[in-house]
């Protein structure tokens, strides 16, 4: 490199450069997220551990009881799900694949039949699992049944003296922690 009133840079400080940004940036970055998502879960772990002693269940805490388009605690795909994204997968696989007929046939309409035939078997799964195919528009939720009439609970729920949450009938409640021993 030549210092002066012009600096040039030469092809190997380009060169270099490039290298970096080109392979250094990329790891760079998947570490600056690793290490996001690591400090993610960390904080989470720390907040179910204090749920728990306050002694709240952080599974029933963290469901939307308002929300009506909660589908449950699994977060997998339902099979209704897995069967919209099959048929999704497999109409583009089948534009793909027509697409690509009009250069003629050969190998390269492999790169239509993969997401055909990926689709396809993703909606043979989801069938198998219960989904089921519906055209036109879809019938409205059945209204939920009625809750069963109150009756005695068998048994009576736990209570403690200095008690912090309530537990509903016979819910075992948590016991709060013990104090540590004091030092000497």
């Amino acid at each position: 490199m030549q210092l002066g009133p012009i600096a040039y840079i030469s092809d190997n400080d380009v060169a270099l450069v490039a290298i970096f940004f080109i392979f250094g940036m990329p790891v760079v970055a998947w570490l600056v997220m690793r290490g996001m998502k690591h400090r993610e879960r960390q904080m989470a772990h720390i907040e179910r551990l204090e749920m728990i002693r306050h002694g709240i269940d952080p599974a029933r805490a963290s469901v939307p009881e308002h929300d009506p388009s909660f589908k449950g605690l699994d977060p997998s795909p339902s099979a209704q799900a897995a069967l919209q994204k099959g048929v999704l997968l497999a109409a583009i696989g089948l534009a793909i694949t027509l697409g690509l007929s009009f250069l003629g046939y050969g190998p390269w309409l492999i790169g239509g039949f993969i997401p055909l035939f990926i689709g396809l078997a993703q909606i043979w799964i989801a069938m198998s699992a219960g989904a089921q195919l519906s055209f036109g528009p879809t019938p409205p939720p059945k209204a939920p049944p009625p809750p069963p009439p109150p009756s005695a609970a068998p048994h009576q729920a736990a209570t403690y003296e200095g008690s912090y949450t309530y537990r509903p009938g016979g819910t075992q409640e948590l016991r709060p922690p013990t104090q540590p021993p004091t030092e000497r």
